[in-house]
């Protein structure tokens, strides 16, 4: 649970920066909550390209999307950095036969974009299932004229009959949220 506080308080941290940066004096009109169409275009591609890459195994598709210094928090907590990654893909350790994005958001916030989505994944770790629903936050940071991935964040979505939490209040899946 710790690591799942210090990656939250990381997004924090680098969106902050990212944005102090971007905005240290200069005005920049494409920093806004609604996403230039082509940041977004750009970013969603770039997620489905990464998706394709990881269908197809290629672990080159992790090295050139992510930053040398990404952050990533697994559904389980555990986090990862670009070499977990590459070394999982390269000894096929990870095989993924089937991922679906869709609801997908992007906020635009000038050289720092986040990206979010729902991912239904079929795939395995070792013999581990990683088959699930799954919602995700990725951070984006423009940098020498090209995205790249410096962090992200995946959360398995529980199946229909499971309790949930929200806002801190338990409640099953069925039953409607509170006002």
């Amino acid at each position: 649970m710790k690591n799942v506080i210090t990656m939250s308080q990381a997004l924090a941290v680098i969106v902050f920066v990212a944005c102090s940066s971007e905005s240290s004096g200069h005005s920049n009109p494409t920093s806004s909550r609604t996403p230039s169409a082509d940041t977004s275009k750009s970013l969603i591609a770039a997620e489905q390209a990464l998706n394709n890459g990881l269908l197809r195994g290629d672990w080159k598709i992790i090295e050139e999307t992510y930053a040398d210094d990404i952050v990533f928090t697994e559904a389980d907590g555990s986090v990862h950095h670009k070499s977990d990654s590459v070394r999982e893909m390269q000894s096929g350790d990870l095989k993924f036969t089937s991922i679906e994005m869709s609801d997908v958001h992007v906020q635009d916030l000038g050289n720092v974009a986040v990206v979010t989505g729902k991912l239904i994944e079929k795939g395995h770790y070792k013999t581990d299932d990683l088959s699930g629903t799954y919602r995700f936050t990725d951070v984006w940071v423009k940098r020498n004229s090209r995205w790249q991935l410096v962090a992200g964040h995946e959360s398995r979505i529980p199946s229909s009959g499971a309790a949930r939490i929200t806002w801190g209040r338990p409640r099953s899946a069925s039953s409607p949220p509170s006002s």
